[in-house]
């Protein structure tokens, strides 16, 4: 099964050169593991699992469109989330992964998509949305408060916090 989510999650992402038998080489235990090695994976690596340099070398510069933030609804389309195909896909994407019930999938696929990002927000975690085309009226306002890891600045998590469509606020107040 979880081969053919990865072949799956490459075609949508036009990931050539990694098939079935190609994937089936690197023994991935979960989506996760298969995601976060994709993500993570060097040419080297990637040449040793392969079993050759030269698709080593064609397959590695197209991973980079995984790496980069990606487009929600490819997203939401390359995950196999039961019920969602590329039609619901587009339509719950400027509402994933915070706000799903506003996006008029229907009772069914709304639950299978609560459910699955329940059960995968580590998944989730390994991808940054683009910034959505039109910016949602209806803004979540948060307040970042307390002390952030050492990694995380306020104005980054702010930053991160608006690509979810949260609307930043400076401190906290009764709307937030």
């Amino acid at each position: 099964r979880v081969t053919k989510k990865v072949v799956k999650f490459c075609k949508v992402f036009g990931v050539k050169g990694l098939g079935e038998k190609q994937i089936e080489k690197f023994d991935f235990c979960s989506l996760f593991d298969a995601l976060s090695t994709l993500k993570t994976v060097s040419v080297s690596e990637l040449s040793d699992i392969m079993g050759s340099s030269a698709l080593a070398e064609k397959i590695y510069p197209q991973l980079e469109v995984i790496r980069q933030p990606v487009d929600a609804a490819s997203l939401i389309e390359a995950l196999s989330i039961p019920s969602i195909g590329t039609v619901q896909a587009k339509k719950l994407a400027p509402f994933f992964p915070y706000d799903v019930k506003k996006a008029s999938l229907g009772e069914v696929a709304t639950n299978k998509t609560l459910i699955w990002i329940e059960d995968n927000l580590d998944i989730l975690g390994l991808f940054t949305l683009k910034a959505p085309e039109s910016v949602h009226t209806n803004l979540v306002p948060v307040a970042i408060t307390g002390k952030l890891s050492n990694k995380m600045t306020k104005a980054k998590a702010t930053e991160e916090l608006r690509k979810f469509g949260f609307d930043v606020k400076s401190s906290l107040t009764k709307e937030v």
